[in-house]
């Protein structure tokens, strides 16, 4: 895993666009088909979560804990009496059924032991991946309410 921040001229693609972060690399991890979710490191990270591929980003989000947190979107998407908006707003709008998505997650490896200092981080990185996908689609991912 690797966070790399460049010195590298804008390129023409990129003009015209916010440069918040632009020059940021964010490796993801995965795809991991959303079965295997209890293979995700319990360490802090952002996730990804798509749905039949990888390019139909259904959901971006942050957390402490990024198996536990998964857990708890696959839970709301059948049960959305449970505690993730995420998770409730995919049940609202496409149905219990999660066997289609994939996961994807980056987690902060060069940053600080500190987990104040990755927690900051990581809510940068989600805000971020989440203004990529605004910028390339005009609106935010399906499931993201914010």
């Amino acid at each position: 895993m690797y966070v790399r921040i460049a010195n590298t001229p804008i390129t023409s693609q990129q003009r015209g666009r916010s440069q918040i972060g632009a020059q940021m690399q964010v490796h993801l991890f995965g795809p991991l088909p959303f079965d295997q979710r209890s293979e995700l490191p319990t360490v802090p990270g952002v996730y990804v979560i798509s749905q039949e591929k990888i390019e139909n980003v259904i959901y971006i989000g942050e957390s402490t804990g990024l198996r536990e947190r998964v857990k708890t979107f696959s839970e709301a998407a059948s049960d959305p009496g449970k505690k993730h908006s995420g998770g409730r707003t995919y049940h609202r709008k496409i149905g219990p059924d999660v066997s289609k998505l994939l996961l994807r997650y980056h987690t902060p490896q060069v940053i600080s032991d500190a987990l104040d200092i990755q927690v900051a981080y990581i809510k940068f990185v989600e805000r971020l991946l989440i203004w990529r996908f605004v910028e390339e689609h005009g609106k935010l991912p399906l499931c993201n309410l914010e």
